[in-house]
């Protein structure tokens, strides 16, 4: 495999002409740097990796690694374990391959995706507390011949999902499982050129998270140093490329790659991008270990550079308590959840 590390001059042309008269940025460091200290929250669950979802004043963690539960609810604010669901298996209610959530924040959902079944599951949060042994009763279908890795709940009855489209960033698509192609927010951006069919299929080349109040997507590459915010029209608004100057081009079966964004948590003002910069993993005394990131990118809406937050732990996922200004992330270094007072930005 060939590493891609500076960032190709008709790359740099293509994202200019492709801004026009909207913002470019290249940058190499933060203006502001903070190195945070955690805490280790106590969990006799022992949960080896998990994300982290906040809704309401619940904390959940969806983890499909050995547990014969995949989806583990606290209290954001103490820390209380409350209740395990999303028992796997193959029967009724049961989740066959595990895969990941997304929370409808209006409803009070918890939108778990089996793999297995090609389903998303509905969990009621408010019926999850209530009922003991409860399992989800309705589910919805996925589209037929779309493998995608991250999806989010609109709010509007339609989800949206990293299409595997070369030409395609995000797709829509609604309850009944019919893709609203019309919508689609169209590539422009092209940061790897043009992939491989099982590549372009089957590898999660960026991630995005969308705006909580208006139309904007922010889209950060996995193995770029490349993060833009565009709408849902097509228009790119803003670009960063930066801090560093990494490009990978990913191959399908490949997979030790310098990782550079790894998950967004965004709010009104600010977008967090959690950031490697390593590779992969590494081979010591005959053992693989995993490179977990340690450093949190912060932007505005405009993708100016804010600050640089620095975690004493390495992270696998993380979201913002938006009424504490709480970061409270997943390490499996730590071996559970720590959480972080973020600093006023």
């Amino acid at each position: 495999m060939k590493y891609y590390y500076s960032l190709a001059f008709a790359l740099s042309i293509l994202f200019l002409a492709a801004c026009n008269k909207n913002k470019s940025i290249s940058f190499s460091e933060f203006p502001k740097e903070f190195s945070l200290k955690g805490e280790k929250v106590e969990d006799k669950n022992h949960i080896k990796m998990g994300t982290v979802d906040l809704y309401d004043t619940l904390l959940i963690i969806c983890s499909p690694l050995e547990m014969r539960k995949c989806i583990h609810i606290y209290n954001k604010n103490s820390f209380k374990y409350l209740k395990s669901v999303g028992v796997r298996g193959r029967g009724p209610g049961e989740i066959s391959v595990p895969g990941h959530g997304c929370i409808d924040d209006n409803k009070g959902i918890l939108w778990y995706r089996d793999i297995g079944k090609k389903i998303l599951w509905e969990f009621d949060l408010d019926k999850v507390l209530k009922v003991r042994d409860y399992k989800p009763e309705n589910s919805i279908g996925l589209p037929d011949g779309k493998f995608f890795i991250q999806f989010y709940n609109e709010g509007n009855g339609h989800f949206s999902f990293s299409n595997p489209s070369q030409d395609t960033l995000i797709s829509f698509f609604n309850y009944n499982a019919i893709c609203i192609d019309s919508i689609s927010i169209i590539n422009e951006l092209d940061v790897y050129k043009k992939l491989d069919r099982d590549t372009r299929m089957f590898t999660a080349t960026y991630i995005y998270e969308k705006h909580p109040t208006e139309d904007k997507y922010v889209i950060s590459y996995r193995m770029a140093d490349v993060t833009a915010v565009v709408d849902s029209k097509s228009n790119i608004i803003s670009i960063v490329h930066g801090p560093g100057n990494v490009i990978e081009r990913p191959v399908y079966g490949e997979k030790n790659y310098i990782e550079t964004n790894q998950k967004i948590v965004v709010n009104d003002e600010f977008i967090y991008c959690l950031y490697s910069g390593k590779k992969k993993s590494e081979e010591k005394d005959g053992e693989v270990l995993h490179n977990f990131a340690k450093n949190v990118h912060v932007y505005n809406w405009r993708l100016e550079p804010i600050t640089l937050l620095k975690l004493d732990f390495s992270v696998a996922d993380m979201d913002i308590d938006k009424e504490t200004n709480t970061l409270i992330t997943f390490s499996p270094e730590a071996g559970g959840l720590v959480y972080y007072n973020l600093p006023k930005l």
